[in-house]
């Protein structure tokens, strides 16, 4: 069972992505340490296909994470857009904060930086880290084939 949490967060069975982004865990987690956190959700994301609903919830799991474990700058804003086309839909995930530069090893990124990349590249999705500042600092993007298109 355990496992299969960590495969597929229940809180999504349970709640939909746009409310796990705005009020689940990590944004309580984010919350208690004082840091302000927001969410604006476009589309009709909780239509996704599980794969790809569980793979952005963690990465904004983890970066949340990563924000409050090391700072940032006391604000995180996660906004997702699904904008419909013909066959597909359009997913644009940003992540900002405002902890300015972040130096990173390039030969040793942390663990978190790892995991976020994996789970983009699991679901297809074009990531970009932006080590310069937050606005974005996590960048997905990715088409998908929405079910009843």
């Amino acid at each position: 069972r355990e496992v299969i949490n960590e495969l597929h967060p229940a809180v999504l069975d349970r709640f939909g992505l746009t409310r796990a982004i705005a009020e689940g865990a990590f944004a309580e987690l984010l919350r208690d340490r004082g840091v302000l956190y927001t969410s604006r959700v476009q589309g009709r994301v909780d239509k996704l296909p599980d794969n790809i609903a569980s793979a952005l919830y963690r990465i904004c799991q983890e970066a949340a994470t990563n924000g409050a474990r090391h700072g940032c700058g006391g604000r995180m804003h996660i906004r997702l857009v699904l904008a419909p086309s013909e066959n597909s839909a359009e997913l644009t995930m940003e992540i900002e904060d405002q902890a300015g530069e972040i130096t990173v090893d390039p030969n040793r990124p942390g663990r978190g930086l790892l995991n976020i990349r994996d789970r983009a590249d699991a679901i297809g999705a074009d990531y970009h880290f932006n080590q310069e500042n937050g606005m974005p600092r996590h960048r997905v993007h990715l088409w998908v084939a929405m079910p009843g298109t």
